[in-house]
């Protein structure tokens, strides 16, 4: 159970990490709980295009991420390698979108 939510840690700093460095957002986000993205998503800039697209796709990563909570310790199953590609397409989505 503690290696599952090792994975899903390790994914969710990976991704608060990319977007807490990107110069484009003027509010640090601190978590991946619907309402954590809630609370960041209000405090960005008034004038920032796109803000309910955002909120979709980080709701996105955020689901992608509590998914590797899942996964297990010792077996690695196609259906399981999935829920990583997930991932890295939700993290590519967000850096196409927002770098």
């Amino acid at each position: 159970m503690a290696y599952n939510f090792m994975h899903r840690v390790a994914a969710e700093r990976k991704v608060l990490n990319f977007i807490n460095s990107n110069g484009r957002f003027n509010v640090e986000l601190y978590g991946l709980s619907k309402g954590a993205i809630e609370t960041w998503i209000d405090k960005l800039s008034p004038h920032l295009v796109g803000k309910n697209e955002l909120f979709q796709d980080m709701l996105e990563v955020a689901a992608a991420c509590q998914s590797l909570a899942d996964i297990s310790e010792f077996v690695y199953t196609s259906a399981e390698m999935i829920k990583y590609e997930r991932l890295f397409e939700c993290l590519n989505n967000l850096k196409s979108k927002y770098c």
